[in-house]
């Protein structure tokens, strides 16, 4: 059969009638703000036993002469990414990485994504976040990620014309970027696994290392010879451990967006403007 054209079926989706069966009787896009926390985000390697190829960016010839800015979560808030590139004053010769979730969530994933398309930050690496994961199976009937966040998401894609060019973007992110010393991806690593053995759901999803709430962070654990820069799990200051770097300061949630220069160390943050999504396992960090 046919695959629908993503163009087509997203009006569909946002009105929450499935392209295959199940997305049916969705809460209105409105109520966003109340959506309950996603458990899915606790999944880990033992969920899904597959082994999905790991597609590892090499940057072999790391030049310590150029500034190398890892940026946080994004998720769709484009005026604070636009003033965070501004505090960075980045040259055209400084490499600029982020480490996934350009969208979902915030007030303007599409604004973020033509970016990347066809304005300033068309040549610059993205890892894959598990946001930008939800959309194809979304748009295919899959019920899983069909949240208000994600059809909003989609809604926004395609009334800006951009929401094949968009996924065709996506599909092209890496999981990973080995820098040598230091290695960028989206959630983290599995401690004791080597970089090409790591599972597409740990580099996307993991925290703990048992998969549930109450368990011990992967970050406690891991004593790898490259430092993890990360995001996907919330902070409300920075988490800099020698082998950790965890940069996710929650802008969508009314934190901050934050960049971390490899060369130097140093946190570049810039405040929220607003609580653009109110996460009930997330508010309290920024109350």
């Amino acid at each position: 059969m046919r695959r629908p054209h993503a163009e087509d079926v997203a009006k569909r989706v946002a009105a929450g009638v499935a392209v295959r069966g199940g997305i049916r009787h969705l809460a209105d896009a409105d109520t966003v703000e109340h959506e309950k926390d996603d458990s899915s985000e606790w999944l880990h390697v033992a969920d899904d036993t597959r082994r999905m190829p790991v597609r590892v960016s090499e940057l072999s010839r790391y030049d310590r002469s150029m500034a190398t800015h890892v940026i946080g979560d994004v998720h769709g808030c484009q005026d604070e990414l636009s003033e965070l590139l501004d505090n960075l004053g980045a040259t055209s010769g400084d490499r600029l990485i982020f480490v996934g979730d350009l969208v979902v969530r915030g007030p303007d994933s599409a604004g973020v994504v033509r970016r990347f398309l066809d304005g300033d930050l068309a040549h610059t690496t993205v890892i894959l976040g598990n946001n930008e994961d939800k959309l194809r199976p979304t748009l295919d009937g899959d019920p899983t990620y069909a949240t208000p966040a994600v059809l909003e998401t989609i809604r926004q894609l395609s009334d800006a014309g951009i929401l094949e060019a968009s996924l065709a973007l996506f599909d092209g992110f890496p999981l990973l970027l080995d820098l040598g010393d230091v290695v960028v991806a989206h959630a983290g690593l599995r401690p004791g696994v080597p970089l090409s053995e790591q599972s597409r759901v740990d580099l996307l999803k993991i925290k703990t290392i048992n998969g549930q709430p109450d368990g011990a962070m992967w970050w406690e654990f891991y004593d790898g010879r490259e430092t993890v820069v990360f995001g996907h799990h919330v902070f409300r200051d920075p988490l800099g451990l020698p082998k950790a770097i965890g940069i996710d300061t929650g802008c969508v949630y009314g934190g901050r967006l934050t960049a971390i220069t490899l060369e130097t160390g140093v946190f570049t943050s810039v405040r929220a403007r607003a609580t653009y999504y109110r996460h009930p396992g997330k508010a309290y960090l920024f109350e």
